[in-house]
């Protein structure tokens, strides 16, 4: 869920994701998945390099981003 923070009096949005949720996600796809430390970081990692603000991060993107990952690291 999203949230503002403030910095220096300045709002921020922010929309957290944590790699309990990455996990989470590897683990409920149809061939549950169990992620290495690396492999979560490249998921989060690949979140941030093609993040689309009209898509934003949502279960699907991440679910893509860690197709991506395994396909590669496989």
């Amino acid at each position: 869920m999203a949230h503002i923070t403030y910095k220096d009096g300045i709002p921020t949005l922010n929309e957290p994701w944590s790699v309990e949720d990455i996990q989470r996600c590897a683990q409920d796809r149809q061939e549950s998945i169990e992620l290495t430390e690396d492999q979560v970081d490249a998921v989060m990692w690949r979140l941030v390099e093609s993040f689309d603000a009209s898509i934003g991060i949502n279960w699907k993107v991440i679910g893509m981003a860690i197709d991506t990952v395994v396909k590669e690291t496989v």
